[in-house]
């Protein structure tokens, strides 16, 4: 009886969405942690971020900004309020809906964390030049185009 020859050692995929999967969690992970230097999270900061850009925003609102679920919004928004980040205020124009908004503290708060996030995104794109980022930039967008189209079950290339 001959010896049987070893496994070969497991290589990943180099499918482009495994790739891009891959890279989202090591991405993530690292954000998770730089940003947890600072206390914070990375959802907490993409509530945050998102209220700077547009203050009053609503739950509802903010939790398709950040692509979580309603419940998830509210806990966000409760730690972000206890913590003295943002606060919620009832819509002037009347109704149930409450608007929430970066307190100063909050507005330091995202500040730092930008710096954080623009020095991580200094680390991971090092090694490309900006040519290839603005072309990778793009190409994400159309990415995430596409699968809205497809999730929403519009014609985008091939049918899935």
């Amino acid at each position: 009886m001959e010896p049987e020859e070893p496994a070969p050692a497991w290589q990943p995929p180099q499918t482009l969405l495994y790739l891009l999967k891959r890279a989202h969690l090591a991405a993530r992970a690292l954000a998770d942690d730089a940003l947890a230097a600072s206390g914070m999270s990375v959802a907490e900061y993409a509530v945050l971020r998102r209220l700077e850009e547009a203050p009053g925003l609503s739950g509802a609102e903010l939790a398709r900004r950040c692509f979580v679920t309603a419940p998830t919004i509210n806990g966000l928004l409760t730690g972000l309020e206890q913590s003295g980040l943002i606060e919620r205020l009832p819509d002037p124009q009347g109704g149930r809906c409450i608007l929430a908004r970066l307190t100063p503290r909050g507005e330091g708060a995202v500040t730092e964390a930008h710096l954080t996030v623009d020095r991580l995104e200094e680390l991971l794109f090092a090694d490309i030049d900006s040519a290839t980022q603005d072309q990778l930039r793009d190409a994400l967008a159309t990415i995430a185009g596409n699968a809205d189209a497809v999730r929403l079950g519009t014609t985008v290339g091939a049918r899935v």
